[in-house]
């Protein structure tokens, strides 16, 4: 069991890494640049510090997210999704840092801080949860406490999802707004 898990795990991380890479080298080989680098500028200076619309948007985010973990949990033949969710979720990641960084150099790091900083938490647990639910799901021999840890493992990540949304959806915005006025003072 636990080995089947550390598998998983292993894989998982893998997978999240590989999506990393593959949107850090599909931002640095995109044909036109000079608009996407525009059109980021523009959403910067125009960020909503209101921040109902960035927790709409991270809600919606990671609901999808978790319910690609989550389903992938409950059904053997959809357990794929599990790995899908770490994709998306490290093409995305990979894309939007390389962004800040080929747009403001090193300073483009500090866009990143508040997404950083929940995914530090966020991804290991997501990681960490698709592995124990998977093993679980897949291994006949532990059956019976199966549904129990995975109610409690699917509390504690909704859990992590809900802080991840209320971070990205209403302090990024506030710390973006912040960052961004540091770059035109410099």
């Amino acid at each position: 069991m636990k080995k089947l898990r550390n598998i998983l795990i292993f894989i998982l991380f893998f997978i999240y890494a590989g999506g990393v890479l593959a949107g850090a080298v599909r931002e640095v080989k995109m044909p036109n640049a000079s608009e996407m680098y525009e059109y980021l500028e523009k959403g910067i200076e125009e960020y909503d510090t209101a921040a109902t619309s960035g927790v709409k948007t991270a809600a919606m985010d990671n609901l999808k997210t978790f319910s690609m973990l989550v389903i992938g949990s409950l059904f053997k033949p959809f357990i794929w999704l599990m790995a899908v969710a770490m994709l998306i979720k490290g093409y995305f990641t990979g894309f939007s840092v390389m962004a800040a960084l080929r747009l403001y150099g090193i300073r483009g790091i500090l866009l990143c801080v508040p997404n950083i900083l929940s995914a530090m938490v966020l991804i290991p647990a997501s990681i960490y949860y698709g592995g124990l639910n998977g093993s679980g799901l897949l291994n006949r021999y532990e059956k019976s406490g199966f549904y129990k840890k995975f109610l409690w493992a699917t509390i504690f990540l909704l859990a992590i999802f809900c802080a991840d949304t209320l971070i990205k959806g209403a302090a990024s915005p506030i710390f973006v707004k912040w960052a961004s006025k540091l770059f035109k003072a410099a």
